[in-house]
């Protein structure tokens, strides 16, 4: 009997193993950390050909393969099949059980593949939680003088990787990093709850912006009067997606007439989920981003 599985691909990707660039932990640090180089390329193997990876750190529990990458290493799709959801659009996929390799570190495990590519160049996308190394360390540039570090929960969120949480208006939000993209990106239901608990507001036109497996979707800008605060980081603005996980039409919409009838997304759009991506630009002031799995933390390295 077949299984299969529907995996909401939330804000970014459902792939785990976004190639990236990494290298064997240099004396004194602990053992068995990964160090990611800024460039965020892996190496590694997969059913003992080599593979090249990117690892992401909002990546899932499991390795991604790209189809072609998949083909190529010889992987046969089981009898557990998946599917992605990208907002209103699904993505189907195939998963099977094999042995990989990342930087020294060998594992048997399940992984997956899709019918869009995940990592354009890459052979699959990576995460923190797919790869077995306790502490994993994305290193952005060296530190500076004035930094500190600001510890922060570590969440686990299964097939969804690992990121931490906030709550605000009484609401939970999962939060993750988007390394891939410059802005902060909400799901409709957690720019919902933001907006009326900082004062935000929409402003500007309405745009489009590119998220898992090339899938394009309508996202706004939210200014916020009151920034939000996750340890170290401001954020005074971000992109929601105005048709994915929720309803946003009781956002206000700035400079609008009030006489005006302004349709933001009336309709809500699937089951809500309440996510936020932090992009590379919340992050300028940061040296590192520690994933230290053992203690479940997350440590950002900030001036």
């Amino acid at each position: 009997m077949r299984r299969s599985v529907v995996l909401g691909a939330g804000l970014g990707a459902l792939t785990a193993f976004p190639a990236a660039a990494g290298r064997p932990a240099p004396p004194g640090t602990l053992p068995g950390t990964l160090i990611i180089a800024p460039d965020r390329v892996v190496t590694g193997a997969v059913n003992g050909q080599p593979a090249r990876f990117r690892m992401q750190a909002n990546g899932t529990s499991t390795l991604v393969l790209n189809p072609d990458a998949a083909a190529r290493l010889g992987l046969r799709g089981g009898w557990i099949k998946v599917g992605a959801k990208v907002g209103p659009v699904l993505v189907r996929g195939q998963t099977a059980v094999t042995r990989y390799a990342v930087v020294g570190h060998d594992q048997r495990k399940r992984v997956g593949w899709f019918e869009r590519p995940t990592a354009p160049g890459f052979d699959g996308d990576l995460g923190p939680a797919s790869v077995p190394h306790p502490v994993v360390v994305f290193q952005f540039r060296p530190p500076v003088a004035g930094e500190r570090p600001v510890v922060l929960p570590l969440a686990d969120m299964g097939l969804r990787g690992l990121g931490t949480s906030l709550t605000i208006g009484g609401q939970t939000i999962f939060v993750t990093w988007a390394l891939d993209r410059r802005d902060s990106v909400a799901t409709a239901a957690a720019g919902a709850v933001l907006a009326p608990s900082l004062g935000g507001q929409f402003v500007g036109a309405p745009g489009r912006a590119t998220f898992a497996f090339g899938v394009e979707r309508p996202v706004r800008r939210l200014r916020l009067d009151r920034p939000l605060a996750l340890g170290p980081l401001r954020l005074d603005a971000i992109q929601v997606r105005t048709a994915d996980y929720g309803n946003v039409s009781a956002i206000p919409v700035a400079d609008s007439d009030p006489g005006e009838i302004v349709v933001t997304g009336s309709r809500k759009s699937g089951k809500a989920l309440y996510a936020l991506q932090i992009g590379t630009e919340a992050m300028a002031g940061c040296s590192s981003l520690v994933f230290d799995k053992p203690r479940r933390q997350i440590i950002l390295h900030c001036r």
